[in-house]
């Protein structure tokens, strides 16, 4: 019995010592950082799982450090930090225009997520950040 026991136990620590796991879809193991961000143009595709592939809104980090761009109603800009890969742009400003309802629900969605601390990942030349349940997904802005 005891032998038996030794086979199972030395078994079961070889199986756990060599079960790797390979990133899915070239997402980055590592926590990101703003250097990685930096001096890019993002244009926002998706919201909270809804596809925005004809939005206008934006996110861009300056070599500056500021952070800005337009939320679908209004501009915003702020100081970002990133801290254990969780980005937080405080405190964030933006003007103040009206707009309808769907481009304020989006704004709405911008600045909780924006308002960090927010999750950030790379994954195929896409920067997804989420917040609880709200999530905003960019991808790199072609350059002419």
């Amino acid at each position: 019995m005891r032998r038996v026991m030794i086979m199972i136990v030395s078994a079961l620590i070889i199986s756990a010592c060599s079960n790797k796991t390979e990133p899915e879809n070239n997402v980055s193991e590592s926590p990101i950082t703003l250097d990685q961000i930096r001096n890019i143009s993002w244009s926002l595709v998706d919201a909270n799982g809804k596809s925005l592939a004809e939005s206008k809104a934006s996110f861009e980090i300056n070599d500056e450090g500021r952070a800005s761009g337009f939320n679908g109603c209004n501009n915003y800009f702020g100081t970002p930090k990133v801290s254990k890969g969780k980005l937080t742009i405080a405190p964030m400003g933006s003007t103040r225009k009206f707009c309808e309802h769907s481009a304020n629900e989006l704004e709405a969605t911008f600045n909780d997520v924006l308002g960090g601390p927010s999750e950030l990942s790379l994954s195929d030349g896409q920067l997804t950040l989420k917040k609880d349940q709200s999530s905003l997904t960019f991808r790199k802005t072609a350059t002419e």
